[in-house]
């Protein structure tokens, strides 16, 4: 069963609502409000069929929810009371007030089919209420039409009834209204003398329908108004005569063109949406934007934005019709001048958007540059326009301007806001992919200062650092000799650290974007450990710290080798060991290890240093990340370079750590699986 929150919002708040109308049924129409009569259970027979319907949640409901037994009897109950039937009308009215009063008083927002069940159900019970009423009376009711009319002109809903041969005998204002006719205009006439031929075709197939069957009928129908076509939800019925025979047809049909238009756009703004997302280059982004625009909202689009001149620079045309489009690249050269008084450019001065509509030659003469380019709109002849700032957080891009050729159409309200919804869902796409094509830019530049890093600079650092070591060769013993080894041995050591440093910086790079090179082959791990310990082992001595390679507990060693690029590991352990031997005090021991992890080899460095704060531990393998414990100089690019090495291999590294209990980093590489031979494959 689908999700109901309407159903649940009435189901719980039922009481309220029973209250509620019986107030207001007993103050506007005292005894003959509903609290008076004897059928109280007219109400609760009601909302169970409503709720049943909005649990339901199909359109249009099933039929056990469209004929409403309950409000025949009510109806037929009111008459033989003596009640009006415009209180029985307006109780329906005071009850479907009273629903949308609690809706608004306690915040619910429902969707649109929720509303249309409800309205519906309210509908179709006022429907067989009347219904019940007429048939119970219909001798009276031919003596006081002049009240029926009056009663039928309050409903909210064009009402009206035809006779078999599609004429009008019945109609009330609200029908008239909706049509701008009188009701002389309508009485006697058929649909196809009052509207379009294709809207009277569809609307008689659909009465005729409803005489054939001899049921009722519930479907959407479109019909010409002075303001353009709307959508009514109609429900038919056929009144039946002597014989039983149908001898009419009655309608009721509630307008759903603002609830129609609302749908329609917002599922053009989730297109807008969706198309914007996916698009992130700068000039495609222009180009999405003017042909989503005149897909939908005109006949032609320009797209000006700011330069950093100051000035609005066309970027994009696009026109609905393709034999426009050298026209359009005509006006292309005139984007508006800021502070020329244009008005176009005081839209980007003001951030107010404008209507223009319709267009006269008088803003078209303010609109042009010169001959040529008023020449080029009046061949364009454009008769309303739509100009609204792209606006992205609190600044102007630009602005985007839509227009429109067609005589008959008209630029109001409605369309403003329509663009200025795609406006501001262009300019956060336009901001966004600016933001995009400036970080490229700033790859660009990257890559560039890094070729120069890695090529310029390394290559004369490279002599420099020669040039000191045949210093140092060729320095005598005497005290000049012995000062120019000093020098020498400065200079390689600050040619050293350099050279790390360019080397870091290039591996930074190659993380970020993706191509660091990795060669794996298959390498035994502890072969890898003894190896590190071996190029650090001079180091550890110096600083009085032992170590060591221990197996894995229990004698535990990888029973296959680990998938690795050798000298990229041997970097990645040179890191982590440099990095314990640093923080670990003299007469300590540094200890690695190697063992299997599942799937895995899983690498460790014990260390017993001060440890790291529960604060700092989740941030030592960021970028430039230094540990407040140091004393020492540093890029902090280290552990970021171990965790692209080790993620490059597809293996993972992490770090354990209590403040005065030492450090433990472990990373993981993939096993290599055993050949068939016994041997690990490289």
């Amino acid at each position: 069963m689908p999700a109901a929150p309407l159903a649940d919002f009435l189901a719980q708040h039922r009481d309220t609502l029973e209250a509620r109308f019986l107030a207001r049924s007993a103050a506007e129409l005292g005894a003959q409000g509903l609290g008076g009569a004897a059928r109280e259970d007219a109400l609760p027979e009601f909302l169970d069929d409503l709720l049943a319907a909005l649990r339901e949640g199909a359109l249009p409901p099933a039929a056990r929810h469209t004929r409403h037994a309950h409000a025949q009897a009510h109806g037929a109950y009111r008459r033989a009371s003596g009640v009006e039937l415009t209180a029985l009308v307006r109780e329906y009215g005071i009850l479907r007030d009273c629903l949308f009063e609690l809706l608004e008083a306690e915040g619910l927002a429902p969707a649109v089919r929720e509303l249309r069940i409800l309205d519906e159900c309210v509908s179709n019970a006022v429907t067989d209420a009347v219904a019940a009423y007429v048939a119970a009376s219909d001798e009276a009711l031919r003596e006081s039409s002049t009240l029926l009319e009056g009663i039928l002109d309050r409903a909210p809903a064009a009402i009206y009834v035809k006779d078999l041969a599609g004429r009008y005998t019945l109609v009330n204002a609200h029908f008239l209204q909706r049509l701008g006719l009188t009701r002389e205009q309508a009485l006697g006439h058929t649909d196809h003398e009052l509207v379009a031929r294709a809207q009277a075709d569809a609307v008689r197939g659909n009465d005729l329908e409803v005489l054939a069957r001899n049921a009722p009928l519930e479907r959407e129908e479109l019909v010409g108004s002075e303001d353009g076509p709307h959508t009514y939800l109609s429900l038919k019925f056929p009144l039946p005569g002597p014989p039983a025979l149908p001898t009419a047809v009655c309608g009721i049909s509630t307008d759903l063109t603002e609830r129609k238009r609302a749908e329609d756009t917002q599922d053009f703004f989730v297109l807008v949406g969706r198309a914007l997302a996916d698009s992130i280059d700068y000039e495609a982004t222009l180009k999405t934007i003017a042909q989503l625009a005149v897909s939908r909202l005109a006949d032609f689009c320009m797209l000006d934005l700011l330069g950093e001149d100051g000035q609005l620079h066309r970027l994009e045309v696009a026109s609905r019709d393709p034999a426009l489009a050298e026209l359009m690249e005509r006006t292309r050269p005139y984007p508006p001048r800021m502070g020329s008084g244009h008005p176009v450019a005081r839209v980007v001065e003001t951030g107010t958007p404008l209507v223009a509509s319709p267009i006269t030659p008088d803003w078209l003469d303010a609109s042009a540059a010169d001959a040529e380019h008023r020449a080029a709109l009046q061949a364009l002849a454009p008769r309303a326009a739509v100009v609204a700032p792209l606006v992205a957080q609190g600044r102007t891009l630009g602005v985007i301007n839509l227009a429109t050729r067609d005589p008959n159409r008209h630029f109001g309200p409605r369309e403003l806001e329509l663009v200025q919804g795609v406006a501001d869902r262009a300019a956060v796409a336009l901001a966004n992919a600016r933001l995009y094509r400036e970080a490229q830019e700033a790859v660009r530049t990257r890559e560039d200062v890094l070729a120069i890093v890695s090529h310029d600079l390394k290559n004369p650092l490279g002599v420099v650092g020669m040039t000191a070591g045949q210093l140092l060769r060729h320095a005598g013993t005497d005290e000049a000799g012995r000062r120019t080894a000093r020098y020498a041995q400065t200079i390689q050591r600050s040619t050293n650290r350099m050279s790390r440093l360019i080397s870091d910086l290039l591996d930074l790079a190659s993380i970020e974007s993706g191509t660091l090179a990795l060669a794996p082959r298959a390498e035994d791990p502890r072969a890898l450990l003894h190896e590190a310990v071996e190029a650090l082992a001079p180091l550890a001595a110096d600083k009085g710290i032992a170590l060591q390679v221990d197996g894995a507990p229990g004698g535990g060693v990888p029973a296959a080798p680990a998938r690795a690029d050798r000298e990229r590991v041997l970097q990645v352990l040179g890191n982590i060991v440099g990095n314990a031997l640093k923080f670990s005090p003299a007469g300590s021991e540094v200890l690695l290890r190697a063992e299997p992890d599942g799937p895995f080899v899983r690498f460790s460095v014990q260390d017993a240093g001060p440890g790291i704060g529960p604060d700092e531990l989740p941030h030592i393998f960021d970028r430039f990340w230094k540990a407040g414990r140091s004393a020492t100089r540093g890029t902090g690019l280290g552990l970021f370079i171990c965790r692209g090495i080790v993620e490059g291999h597809g293996g993972r590294i992490w770090a354990q750590s209590t403040p005065g209990q030492g450090t433990l980093v472990l990373f993981t590489l993939p096993m290599c699986p055993p050949s068939p031979s016994g041997r690990g494959s490289g």
